[in-house]
């Protein structure tokens, strides 16, 4: 096996962990305050629309790609570079929180969102309570994962160097 490839792996995984990591910020800091501006009605009709076109393989290649990359980059470095098998571990650890959050208490909360029947003021404030409050909390801890997992990345492929 080539000297830089268990580096080049963990660096592909900490680029896409990195820009999961930037992608839920953004969320975390700016999109969902600056819903929270417009009121339940606005930011329930751009957060369904959000929800809708956010499955592409771009954001799935980052989502998904980045734990995968990090597995196998975990395993080449066991085999090739032994030192840095704990911050590979750490970081695949955190990338695999972020996927668990982000299926366990995000999607359902999407899901159940583009199910909500909203004919009321009160069924678009109450949907959006879902967002503005649960799910806002897990994508905060998610965007932590993500984070600790690119950085921990970052510094294995320092170390498998």
């Amino acid at each position: 096996m080539p000297g830089w490839l268990p580096g080049a792996v963990l660096g592909g995984a900490a680029l896409a962990s990195g820009l999961l990591a930037g992608l839920l910020w953004g969320f975390a800091c700016a999109v969902v305050p600056g819903m929270r501006r417009a009121g339940p009605d606005a930011s329930v009709a751009v957060f369904r629309g959000v929800n809708a076109v956010i499955v592409r393989p771009v954001f799935l290649l980052a989502l998904l790609g980045a734990p995968l990359l990090a597995g196998v980059g975990l395993v080449l470095v066991v085999a090739d570079a032994r030192a840095a098998v704990p911050c590979a571990a750490a970081g695949l650890a955190g990338l695999l929180a972020t996927l668990a959050i982000t299926v366990a208490v995000n999607v359902p909360i999407n899901e159940r969102l583009a199910r909500a029947a909203l004919g009321t003021a009160g069924a678009r404030a109450a949907a959006w309570a879902l967002v503005d409050g649960p799910w806002h909390r897990a994508n905060r801890v998610r965007t932590a994962t993500a984070t600790a997992g690119a950085v921990l990345l970052l510094v294995a492929t320092q170390v498998a160097a």
